[in-house]
């Protein structure tokens, strides 16, 4: 019987223990991607933009309209034009009794009218103009948006990369000094010089947990929210093992030859204040004349008969006098240079932040550069001098002391790839490149 309960185990335990997949960036972007609410919303708004400028586009169409009414009156004009438009006025019709006091009649009205404008001083044409602009903005700010989502997401894949190489790190150099401390009775009293140097080795056991408590929470809070963006079970993947820094040189592209760029927040700004300039010539349309063609076909039925007649003419609307229109160019005009100097400011700040950033990532590169030749001969090291240390020739102090640099140098090495990160990121939303990548 247990034989069976045996054999049952080792089938079902493979099934019902599932282990952490490996999930390379381009699954998890696709997936933040198509989960991402912020990214619906600015396609919705792109979407409604769009319509926006597909209507403002037709205002060269004709406007038509239709108008239908049923009456019921004794009133003595409305009934005698009434009949008029039937084409059925009789002579007794212009009795005294019959036009001042006429029975109750009912009749139907309904009229079909187009109005085609020729000139409306140029506010349509202005209108159509800003709706594109605007357009173009809502799709920039979209670009914007997912380069920000994106860069987050890279920014955090590459970050849990750079935590999982530095926990293995940090546990290797535990298991070391665990090692070193079950092996080596190096505590006595009798002996201050090797007790000095198990306390030492002690106190870096502890650092070494401690340090990998602080590593297992940030790696988790970072696990986590990757996850609720990619609606995935932190449990369920972990991140392909990657080079941090030609992870980011792939999937964070920055022109390193200085030339001149226009970042998706510029631009949005730019083209805003391009609208605003035109919805400010438009309003100028308000004191000129609006001038047109129209076409209408009436049709009235009654209790005498039915009748339809046809009006087509052009007209002049000129408004001379309108309290509502005050002020309104020149509050359009300054809306533009408010729009105009919004662009300039983040235009400028744009300029000193990839100056700024581009100086600091060359700096950080060079220092991890050390940093990375600096491990080798830190690894080195540690091997020649715990041999010193099996041979008596160095005493414990002097290996604990050899191992906290190594624990400084990993730290050190963990916060300039951070820095780098975060460096890139930033140079990243300001380069305009990352449009193939979204």
């Amino acid at each position: 019987m247990k034989s069976v309960w045996l054999w049952f185990l080792l089938l079902v335990l493979p099934i019902t223990v599932s282990a952490s997949e490996i999930l390379s960036f381009d699954a998890l972007w696709l997936r933040i991607k198509s989960n991402s609410p912020g990214m619906s919303q600015q396609g919705h708004e792109v979407a409604a933009a769009r319509l926006a400028e597909q209507r403002s586009q037709l205002h060269w169409l004709p406007s038509l309209g239709l108008q239908g009414r049923f009456v019921s009156s004794n009133d003595p004009g409305t009934l005698f034009f009434s009949r008029l438009s039937q084409r059925q006025v009789e002579s007794q019709d212009f009795l005294t009794q019959s036009l001042n006091h006429p029975a109750w009649s009912n009749f139907v009205q309904f009229s079909l009218g187009a109005d085609l404008p020729l000139f409306e001083g140029g506010r349509r044409v202005a209108e159509a103009k800003a709706a594109h602009d605007l357009l173009l903005a809502e799709e920039t700010q979209s670009s914007e948006y997912a380069s920000r989502e994106y860069i987050a997401a890279v920014t955090g894949y590459a970050s849990l990369s750079v935590l999982e190489v530095t926990r293995q790190r940090v546990t290797e150099l535990n298991q070391r000094v665990d090692a070193i401390l079950s092996k080596y009775s190096i505590g006595g009293a009798s002996n201050p010089v090797g007790h000095s140097g198990m306390l030492g080795l002690q106190v870096l056991k502890n650092r070494t947990q401690a340090l990998q408590n602080s590593l297992n929470a940030e790696q988790g809070a970072v696990l986590e929210a990757l996850s609720l963006q990619a609606r995935l079970d932190p449990q369920a993947w972990k991140v392909s093992p990657v080079s941090s820094l030609k992870f980011l040189n792939e999937s964070l592209p920055v022109d390193e030859r200085g030339s001149v760029v226009e970042a998706d927040a510029e631009k949005s700004n730019r083209l805003r204040s391009n609208a605003l300039d035109h919805l400010e010539r438009a309003e100028r349309s308000n004191y000129l004349p609006r001038i047109g063609l129209f076409a209408e076909e009436g049709f009235n039925s009654g209790s005498r008969g039915a009748g339809s007649a046809f009006s087509a003419g052009a007209y002049l609307q000129w408004s001379l006098l309108d309290p509502r229109t005050f002020y309104r160019s020149a509050e359009s005009q300054e809306k533009s240079l408010s729009q105009l100097s919004k662009y300039q400011d983040t235009r400028l700040r744009s300029e000193v932040s990839r100056e700024e950033t581009a100086k600091k990532e060359t700096a950080l590169r060079a220092n991890l550069e050390l940093l990375n030749e600096s491990e080798q001969l830190m690894l080195e090291q540690m091997k020649t001098t715990s041999r010193l240390f099996q041979s008596g020739t160095v005493s414990a102090l002097q290996l604990a002391e050899v191992l906290n640099r190594r624990l400084d140098l990993i730290l050190n090495l963990k916060d300039t790839e951070y820095q780098l990160i975060e460096l890139r990121g930033s140079r990243s939303i300001l380069s305009g490149k990352l449009g193939d990548k979204l």
